[in-house]
């Protein structure tokens, strides 16, 4: 299902894709910091990927009136459904993922896709940085893929992938790549009866990137804030964050090395 107040033009050179389980504060928030900075011709596709009432979202829909802003409703729980959903209906030739608790910087965008003037570049990733609801404990510092926060340096520059990846709250990709790869591995899902079913998202589509010709980029300069509650400051969100981090390590083992578990295909890890 998808709404909106405008109507969604011929084509547009910019998708930004945001998903979302519900944090509409954030939400809020996200959409605020990109309102009247952003060019014509950028679409914004909010992905709802619960099955809530999509009636939630009008009075973003009627605040945000500048924009062109639309919803999608996925209700098949897990980040690689939404982001897929937000790719299908997507008219423009880039993707940019960020989250539904980021806050883009004016010049974010323009930073992001800046990169694909060269035509081998197949995807973008920036600079995060946390912005904390209180001081953060100094483990914080030890653990910031924990938290989506990524600082690879100043410099504009081709990732070494495995050693260093991007992180799909602040990532940008051409359409055709993610198509011609076969998209985002499986995700996160909010529902966490299905932690254990948890993929490598990002990072797996990364690596199937770079068995192409494709380039992947960091830009430091398309930086933006990741909001960090304080719910997530704490032993309790430390110890599961590490959970999940082994279920994805594990996926990623298992996609990696073919033919060593024959009993797991039964787990639907295709």
């Amino acid at each position: 299902m998808l709404f909106g107040k405008k109507a969604m033009p011929e084509k547009t050179t910019v998708s930004i894709i945001i998903p979302t389980s519900g944090k509409l504060d954030f939400l809020q928030a996200a959409l605020s910091s990109l309102d009247g900075n952003l060019d014509s011709g950028v679409e914004i596709l909010i992905i709802d990927n619960t099955q809530q009432e999509i009636q939630r979202f009008y009075p973003l829909i009627k605040r945000f009136d500048r924009l062109d802003l639309h919803v999608i409703q996925e209700p098949r729980n897990g980040l690689h459904f939404a982001r897929h959903a937000g790719a299908r209906a997507a008219r423009g030739e880039l993707l940019a993922y960020i989250d539904d608790d980021v806050i883009c910087p004016k010049g974010w965008l323009e930073n992001l896709i800046r990169p694909f003037i060269d035509p081998t570049v197949g995807c973008v990733g920036g600079k995060t940085i946390g912005k904390f609801a209180v001081t953060p404990p100094e483990w914080v510092k030890d653990y910031p893929g924990y938290f989506s926060l990524l600082d690879l340096g100043d410099t504009e520059r081709e990732i070494l992938f495995p050693q260093e990846t991007l992180f799909g709250c602040n990532f940008c990709i051409r359409k055709n790549v993610l198509m011609e790869v076969g998209g985002f591995n499986p995700d996160g899902f909010s529902n966490p009866e299905y932690y254990w079913q948890r993929g490598d998202g990002e990072t797996g589509l990364e690596r199937k990137i770079a068995q192409t010709a494709w380039r992947m980029v960091y830009s430091p300069s398309a930086w933006l804030f990741h909001q960090i509650p304080q719910t997530r400051l704490t032993r309790d969100f430390l110890i599961r964050r590490a959970q999940t981090q082994a279920v994805s390590d594990s996926f990623t083992y298992y996609r990696t090395h073919p033919g060593l578990f024959p009993l797991a295909k039964g787990l639907g890890l295709s």
